[in-house]
């Protein structure tokens, strides 16, 4: 059974009454301590950050609690919820996620799919680990009550983009049942307001509008997440269904987008008021040998002249280098100058170069730990701006430099 004493979100301050535009939250009563937001979620595989091991997870960012996403169906087979069940850990133990919130949703942030078309009036037909099965409210209930998250997503009917009206109908009506019966499955553990309720609705404004309405209804819900992005619609189109769903829901509850695909869409995320959000992008910069150096803060003036200290201002700070190119084969640089993560306090930019060439999974590990470290340190910027009532000059500068170099 899970913790009944569950996790709460709260506005900050300076951020209640504010409708819509960015905002700073709390969620309090975590395993890890309390969660400052907006923030990203780190993604995991069966519980564990790809390419990192537990010591080096717990220490990116820049301190305090982090977060992480973990998906039920990693654990509906080896390890199943009666192992877990049997530890008597749950997931923060169980995998090494002592300092991090988890959230529990049905979705794989690293290999998202939709196969809607095999979808049942009782079941999702989810790609586990194991191979495709059938997921239902009791099965995925049974998981997340075993892992012990502090927050978890119910289960949806998520669709793609091709998807008609008639099958939003279904989508919609399946959806709003199993929420009704997740909330049901939580009550009876004693998991009081620690669940998000899914918003679907596809590329239907009217569908999308009708699900927020259903989601708005339900009581002793601590939020409300967009859970069928990286469907086959564009960042526009995402953007467009956050939009509509917004101004709909109560300020003083959370907000959790999933599948952000870039930097610039998680920085419209913070603009629109959204509070957590997961990506596969760090993942995939690192897993193509890449490594962050874009500018944290790119409208403080201080940053652009330290971190070109030498250069007479004439070198930009790039959004990210690659470390299998020829230039780093000798340069003894750290990935980024100034970082203080462990990869570029104790390693050159040369040796990553020699372990990517050869082929050392090693070389992962230092891009990751480098890349979550340098993107959990630009959201503390963020969150720094949005109280001194900058974020919007930092938006604004950070997509003059770097919005069009995002494409891995």
């Amino acid at each position: 059974m899970a913790r009944a004493t569950g996790a709460s979100f709260r506005l900050a301050a300076a951020s209640q009454g504010v409708e819509g535009g960015p905002r700073i939250g709390r969620i309090a009563g975590t395993f890890a301590g309390d969660l400052e937001t907006p923030t990203m979620l780190l993604p995991t595989r069966r519980g564990a950050p790809t390419h990192i091991t537990p010591d080096h997870a717990e220490s990116l960012g820049a301190g305090g609690a982090l977060a992480a996403q973990v998906s039920a169906v990693h654990f509906l087979e080896f390890p199943n919820s009666e192992t877990l069940r049997r530890s008597g850990r749950g997931i923060h133990q169980f995998a090494g996620l002592r300092k991090y919130f988890v959230l529990s949703t049905l979705r794989d942030t690293l290999h998202p799919e939709v196969s809607d078309k095999r979808n049942t009036k009782n079941s999702v037909h989810s790609n586990t680990p194991s191979g495709y099965r059938h997921v239902n409210v009791d099965s995925y209930m049974d998981t997340v009550l075993a892992l012990k998250p502090d927050m978890f997503v119910a289960l949806s009917d998520d669709v793609g983009t091709s998807a008609t009206r008639k099958r939003l109908d279904k989508s919609l009506q399946r959806t709003k049942l199993w929420t009704i019966e997740c909330l049901a499955r939580a009550e009876e553990a004693e998991c009081h307001g620690i669940m998000l309720a899914p918003i679907v609705g596809g590329n239907s404004p009217d569908h999308r509008k009708r699900a927020t309405e259903a989601a708005r209804e339900l009581q002793d819900v601590a939020g409300f997440a967009w859970t069928d992005f990286g469907t086959g619609e564009s960042a526009k189109e995402r953007l467009e269904a956050m939009e509509i769903s917004i101004g709909m829901l109560p300020a003083e509850k959370l907000r959790y987008a999933a599948g952000m695909r870039t930097v610039q869409e998680m920085l419209q995320c913070v603009a629109l008021g959204v509070d957590l959000f997961d990506s596969a992008h760090v993942h995939e910069v690192s897993s193509q040998g890449r490594a962050f150096t874009f500018l944290l803060d790119p409208h403080n003036v201080s940053e652009k002249i330290s971190r070109l200290a030498g250069t007479n201002g004439h070198v930009e700070v790039p959004y990210m280098v690659n470390l299998k190119d020829e230039a780093f084969e000798k340069d003894p640089l750290p990935i980024s100058p100034g970082c203080t993560c462990m990869a570029c306090q104790e390693y050159s930019r040369q040796y990553i170069h020699h372990l990517l060439h050869s082929r050392e999974l090693l070389a992962e590990v230092l891009l990751q730990v480098h890349n979550y470290h340098h993107f959990l340190k630009f959201m503390h910027a963020v969150r720094d701006s949005i109280r001194d009532g900058s974020f919007h000059d930092l938006q604004t500068a950070w997509v003059g430099l770097y919005g069009t170099k995002e494409q891995v």
